[in-house]
């Protein structure tokens, strides 16, 4: 069933026509997650917070067809969320737009490569003025054999434009969920943040500043125990366009201030915590 309805996505997109189709690439690496194999609470221990290194990945194919029709294709890593890969039909809505798609969990234990879930995306637009997103995803199904999963994601923004900067208020939360053989561990990321995208017409470059707060935990359902880490954040993201139809990303996260949750103790102040990334958009055709 997986396999057929995978097949089918595959030849709908190779006759899809090729409108505004752009490829966005982009990677990195960064230490503020916990250590996938940590099964048991570090406060509870007495421990404090210890950096775990992980990598980052994205690539996401777009593109419009049909006028009023867009369509994404897109494969995410992250530290919380793990390996995502998705398909999404969207339409035009002319106040706003919507999407809708599957999502699949890939590779995230060694006895289910494919996790299957439902992917929404709805948004509202006001050009020159606001918009809103809401997003979300879920897998689907129940945690019955051990080291199952279930992730689920959910974004709400809203934005404004003001004189060459676009404002906007972020509030993001990612969860992943893991039954094993001590009982459930929750993993959990929630994000607050302001992010101002400064631009200006005939200009080759924008430039993005992020500030904001986080709080990453998790919890051991087994003991009762949670882990937990507070961080006020800022990033910064710059684009160039190299030549026309490809532009360079070059940016990064530090978190300026990190403490712990009692009983979990906050990482040694020579600790640094941050993410870098580099990518590039390519825009294949018109």
């Amino acid at each position: 069933m997986k396999r057929s309805f995978l097949c089918a996505v595959r030849l709908g997109l190779l006759f899809l026509p090729l409108q505004a189709l752009e490829l966005s690439v982009g990677g990195g690496f960064g230490n503020l997650r916990f250590d996938p194999d940590q099964d048991r609470s570090l406060g509870a221990a007495g421990e404090s917070y210890s950096p775990s290194l992980y990598f980052p990945v994205d690539a996401v194919l777009s593109g419009d067809a049909f006028d009023r029709f867009s369509y994404t294709v897109a494969f995410k890593r992250g530290p919380v969320l793990g390996n995502q890969l998705s398909a999404l039909i969207g339409v035009d809505l002319g106040y706003g737009s919507l999407a809708v798609g599957p999502v699949f969990g890939l590779w995230n234990n060694f006895d289910e490569f494919i996790k299957p879930g439902l992917s929404v995306q709805a948004s509202l637009d006001f050009p020159g003025k606001a918009f809103a997103v809401l997003e979300g995803n879920s897998t689907l199904g129940a945690l019955v054999t051990e080291d199952d999963y279930a992730a689920e994601y959910g974004r709400i923004a809203l934005g404004f434009w003001v004189p060459y900067v676009v404002i906007t208020l972020n509030a993001e939360r990612e969860e992943f969920l893991t039954n094993k053989s001590g009982g459930f561990i929750r993993d959990s990321r929630l994000r607050y943040s302001l992010n101002a995208a400064a631009f200006k017409k005939n200009v080759p470059y924008t430039i993005d500043l992020d500030f904001g707060y986080q709080i990453l935990a998790r919890e051991y359902n087994a003991t009762g125990d949670t882990d937990s880490l507070r961080s006020l954040f800022l990033g910064c993201e710059f684009r160039t366009d190299l030549r026309p139809g490809f532009t360079l990303i070059l940016g990064g996260e530090a978190h300026l201030y990190t403490w712990g949750k009692d009983p979990l103790k906050a990482p040694q102040r020579s600790t640094i915590l941050y993410e870098a990334r580099t990518g590039f958009i390519w825009a294949l055709g018109d």
